[in-house]
């Protein structure tokens, strides 16, 4: 599997030969591990004395195992063991040599059992994420966000002599930079009065004397020369997943005949709220396909992402919603951090660490994993 973002197991390579044969004696001899590549269990009959060889009994025998190739092999005993192997050949009895190429060790025991459930058991659907990552660095405007911008363009042409929405560039002028750092509307009423470039009230709105302290007079010169009676500079600010405000965007106007009063600036302001909703729904995915869970603990799960769309918008987002379904059960809610993303062929492999439940239904989950880890075997297996 090739690790392709996000954090990777904090882990150690055996390098010594004596470590290596004291790992498969004391812990390995007769384990049963989980080969990653074909999803399935093999145990382990022999190493050789160097450890440098396996004999491995394939638990499922339909599987074959290309001669030349490689796998890996991991398991949790308090610690993570990997081993990663080339097939050097087949033997009677459903009976593989495998060469040991690297012997990994996790640093840190695991705090958790981690349980390999059955595919028609349990399984992860209702995926519920935000689509492209919103920050005050785009280059160019999502397809989404433009069309968004041009709608709201169209309903404010016919009320203002001039209208723009788009996000920040570095080449606007000064006044553009103040109102993306302090996520405040620049409004000045009338240009050509000095008592215009005072805020109305500051927590919303910029002080234009003191941000251009000296240089006002300078501004009505501008605003003069360039016919402009009345401008507004308004931030478009989206609120993330972490909470955190962030203006990536503005809406700017200009009056070159009737000056702009307080109450115009408020409608622009409830637009610009309605055009952020837009763009957050515009930017809203909810996928219900179903896909399943190659383990589980009480905090985390790796799971396999196989459709399309998932796979090409979760490796840029950290986190998402999503629903576990437990068969002949109601759904458990979770919230999870995306810590490890992999890729397995075409498939993409989430690891996740659970960060929130719904109401009641971290209980519900725990409760479920138990039945999975001490229950019935013929129902599931466990790792």
């Amino acid at each position: 599997m090739d690790v392709i973002d996000r954090k990777i197991r904090d882990i150690l390579e055996i390098n010594d030969p004596e470590k290596r044969v004291l790992i498969f004696k004391k812990y390995l001899d007769n384990a049963t591990m989980l080969c990653k590549e074909t999803n399935s269990e093999m145990k382990i009959k022999e190493a050789s004395p160097d450890g440098l060889k396996l004999i491995v009994e394939k638990i499922d025998v339909n599987l074959v195992y290309q001669k030349g190739k490689r796998y890996t092999l991991s398991k949790i005993l308090g610690r993570y063991i990997e081993i990663e192997c080339e097939v050097a050949g087949e033997k009677p009895g459903g009976l593989i040599l495998f060469r040991v190429k690297k012997v990994k060790v996790s640093h840190k025991d695991r705090h958790n059992d981690r349980v390999t459930p059955l595919v028609d058991k349990v399984w992860v659907t209702n995926v519920r994420a935000n689509g492209v990552t919103i920050d005050t660095n785009f280059i160019t405007v999502p397809t989404f966000i433009k069309i968004n911008f041009t709608d709201y363009e169209a309903k404010l042409r016919d009320k203002f002599d001039f209208i723009k929405i788009d996000i920040f560039k570095p080449e606007l002028e000064t006044r553009f930079d103040i109102v993306k750092q302090s996520g405040k509307t620049l409004y000045i009423e009338n240009t050509q009065k000095k008592e215009s470039y005072e805020s109305i009230a500051e927590e919303d709105f910029i002080n234009v004397n003191e941000e251009f302290f000296g240089e006002v007079d300078k501004l009505k010169t501008l605003y003069k020369l360039r016919g402009i009676v009345s401008e507004v500079i308004m931030p478009v600010i989206y609120v993330s997943p972490y909470n955190e405000a962030i203006p990536f965007g503005y809406v700017h106007i200009q009056s070159k005949g009737k000056l702009i009063d307080q109450d115009q600036v408020m409608d622009v302001k409830i637009l610009t709220f309605e055009m952020i909703d837009r763009i957050r729904e515009s930017n809203f995915i909810l996928n219900t396909g179903k896909y399943q869970i190659l383990d589980m603990s009480p905090t985390g799960m790796r799971i396999r992402i196989t459709d399309p769309e998932l796979k090409n918008n979760l490796p840029h987002i950290s986190m998402f919603n999503c629903d576990i379904f437990f068969k002949m059960q109601s759904a458990v809610n979770v919230k999870c951090q995306i810590r490890f993303l992999g890729k397995d062929g075409e498939d993409l492999i989430l690891g996740l660490q659970f960060i929130g439940f719904r109401e009641g239904d971290k209980d519900k989950y725990i409760s479920s994993y138990n039945l999975l880890k001490n229950g019935n075997k013929s129902k599931f297996r466990t790792l």
